[in-house]
């Protein structure tokens, strides 16, 4: 009798098991050790042996190390107190299936490899904790008794998952075709989920032909050492997937991120990097895989970032119109084809390789500075397009080394695309190749609206490009207009190693590059111009010559786009010296310069100082410099000032501030004005025949 009395009270307390809202664990063991799990957290309640109902929480406590024996215990809630643990102890996965709205992992979950997994199989679940989480797998089985329709799983703490042969966060079972089960999961900001697999949201790699959708949302970081796969097979419309990355998260992509192969399903897989959130991506080769037009939907914030992170060659995918990028981790990054970035481009270590590929800068985008371990590499024909319009843009580009350039235009707003060649040419971009007296770099600069134009540009360069007989204490950048190559006003270079060196008032962009003034390989002891009359006469000598086939006389309006108007016959070899002359018959009125071209026989050339001479008509007369620092003058016609004349200064509101004259046959007037404040102001001059007024500016 007391034994059949015992055996119905042991049935009576199985019996009662669901009806208990919460048990605990009362030591270490197995999930189905006897007497483990208890009612009361002090075991004065009634004992079980095992759980496996979704209506019954459980709770391990401190000090308490339960282990899985098999698969599938289904719980309410699960909570691992800190001290505690809760794993597998194999490496095969075994799942607690919880359908409650709470999973709290203060202890340690599961270890290296093991194979504890989770179920969240309810309508809402947030896992929460501060313990050590280091499962295989997180997923929805949508094959399991009971499952929600639709499941929304928060992730508010950091996670290990383990599991590599697959998918590590999927929805996946096969109940029905004609059923739609919904996983959507949230990384709370501040918690990091680390997969070592996959990560797909309708089932294993995104090929499950059921009707399986969700959208994952990442707010903190989540990390996968494999791929992301933007991938839906769902045949129901409507079955979309969705990855969104908000503002501050971050998806961090160690393999390829896989798209739709458009091919089946009658759905689309979204990737949506919004406002704030980063895509980085660190595979080596073609990170985006089987991206289709029609199956999946891309869309980028306008502040959302894409960041090409690997330590190896990657593509740089065209499918997208990028907000930011930002270039990082060592490796080449290679244009798959003409690519636009609308925001910035930032460089912070590796190149970005054009090949024969455009990048193209948004109106509102700009670049960083760059390096020389992080730059534009302008190997082949592409280009590097920004637009210009007032402010100063910046150009970190280079080729074998890092050369970049500053361009500023004070005209009419454009397009300018820029690269850089490794060599100097006679023609610009092709002829022989410049040995001497340069820097062996070459800047292409081009507009997409001809004309309105006014640009500064400043260009920068290693010792090491320097060729022999370059002076970089007497340089200037060289403009090719054409006809050959022209110099400005020679000066210093700014810098030390790098160094650069500017020139402004460009109208026509062409290549540029850097040269020295004055150095002929000649034998330069005299060049003078003198005006006779109408006509200008060219006198120069040279001590010796080597290799000189002649001389090209340039001239110039500007004192920066030179024509070539006649040539004279060097002497080739010789060690005594030489005169030559040239006579210009037809001079433009008003201010010309003239300069030599000294060409070897095999080609190569360099160019000999400026020297100007001023045509007029008697009385009229030229104001410079201007801006004026110490003093400004008036320089008459050089036939000379025919007849006495009378000058004024004023300043800008017209007050007369000075007044003087200048007698007949004088050619030349020195007015001070250090005294004056930086500004405009105006010269007249007056004579018994004519009156003539110019501006300039006090700097």
């Amino acid at each position: 009798m007391r034994f059949t009395t015992l055996i119905f009270l042991f049935v009576l307390v199985v019996s009662l098991l669901p009806a208990q809202t919460t048990v605990y664990s009362q030591f270490s063991g197995t999930w189905t050790t006897t007497n483990i799990w208890n009612s009361e957290a002090n075991g004065s309640g009634m004992s079980f042996s095992t759980v496996d109902d979704p209506t019954v929480s459980v709770v391990i406590q401190t000090g308490h190390d339960i282990t899985l024996p098999n698969s599938g215990y289904s719980v309410d809630n699960l909570t691992v107190e800190a001290g505690a643990s809760l794993k597998a102890n194999i490496g095969v996965n075994r799942y607690v299936q919880v359908y409650g709205t709470s999973v709290i992992l203060d202890g340690t979950i599961g270890l290296a490899g093991d194979g504890f997994s989770l179920d969240i199989n309810g309508p809402s679940c947030t896992i929460t904790g501060s313990g050590s989480v280091n499962m295989s797998r997180l997923q929805k089985d949508c094959g399991d008794p009971g499952v929600a329709p639709a499941t929304d799983l928060t992730i508010s703490c950091d996670l290990n998952l383990g599991w590599s042969s697959s998918a590590s966060i999927l929805c996946t079972g096969n109940p029905s075709n004609s059923i739609q089960r919904t996983f959507n999961v949230t990384i709370s900001p501040g918690a990091t989920v680390t997969v070592a697999g996959d990560i797909s949201i309708d089932a294993t790699n995104g090929t499950n032909s059921s009707w399986q959708d969700g959208t994952f949302t990442v707010n903190g970081i989540l990390d996968i050492a494999d791929d992301l796969y933007v991938v839906t097979s769902s045949n129901p419309a409507g079955g979309d997937i969705t990855y969104a990355i908000g503002n501050g998260g971050r998806i961090i992509v160690r393999s390829q991120v896989l798209g739709n192969t458009g091919a089946t399903g009658a759905a689309n897989a979204n990737l949506n990097i919004m406002d704030g959130g980063t895509l980085e991506l660190t595979g080596p080769g073609a990170v985006f895989t089987s991206l289709s037009a029609t199956k999946n939907v891309t869309t980028l914030g306008a502040s959302s970032t894409m960041e090409y992170s690997g330590t190896s060659a990657q593509t740089v995918e065209d499918f997208f119109t990028y907000a930011n990028v930002v270039v990082s981790g060592g490796g080449q990054k290679n244009l798959e084809g003409n690519t636009t970035i609308n925001g910035t481009l930032t460089l912070t270590n590796g190149l970005v390789q054009l090949s024969t590929f455009n990048l193209t800068i948004g109106p509102a985008g700009g670049t960083t500075s760059g390096s020389p371990d992080s730059y534009v590499k302008t190997n082949s024909t592409g280009v590097l397009k920004q637009t210009g319009a007032g402010g100063q843009v910046n150009y970190p580009l280079g080729n074998s080394n890092f050369n970049p350039a500053l361009l500023t235009n004070s005209g009419a707003s454009d397009v300018f695309a820029m690269r850089v060649l490794d060599d100097v040419f006679t023609n610009g971009t092709s002829g022989g190749l410049i040995t001497g007296n340069a820097v062996d770099r070459t800047w292409l600069v081009d507009e997409a609206a001809v004309g309105g134009s006014d640009l500064l540009l400043d260009v920068q360069w290693n010792a090491a490009e320097e060729l022999s007989g370059f002076s970089r204490g007497n340089c200037y950048v060289s403009h090719y207009m054409g006809s050959g190559w022209n110099e400005d006003t020679p000066g210093g270079a700014s810098g030390g190693d790098p160094y650069s060196r500017s020139r402004s008032g460009i109208t026509t962009p062409s290549p540029f590059a850097v040269a020295s003034s004055g150095s002929l390989p000649i034998e330069l002891t005299q060049f003078e111009v003198q005006l006779h009359k109408e006509t200008v006469h060219l006198n120069w000598s040279t001590a010796s010559e080597t290799n000189n086939d002649y001389f090209a006389i340039e001239r110039s309006t500007d004192g920066h786009g030179f024509t070539e108007i006649g040539r004279v016959g060097g002497a080739g070899t010789v060690r005594e010296p030489r005169a030559y002359t040239y006579l210009d018959r037809q001079p433009a009125p008003g201010l010309n310069y003239y300069r030599l071209r000294q060409v070897d026989v095999d080609g190569r050339f360099s160019l000999g100082p400026l020297r100007s001479v001023w045509l007029g008509m008697a009385g009229q007369a030229r104001i410079f410099p201007s801006p004026a620092d110490t003093y400004v003058r008036i320089q008459w016609a050089e036939t000379g000032n025919a007849e006495a004349t009378a000058w004024e200064l004023f300043d800008a509101a017209g007050r007369l501030l000075m007044n003087g004259r200048a007698e007949d046959s004088e050619t030349m007037t020195e007015i001070p004005v250090q005294h004056l404040l930086p500004g405009a102001y105006l010269i007249r001059t007056t004579s018994v025949r004519q009156a003539w007024s110019q501006a300039f500016l006090k700097g």
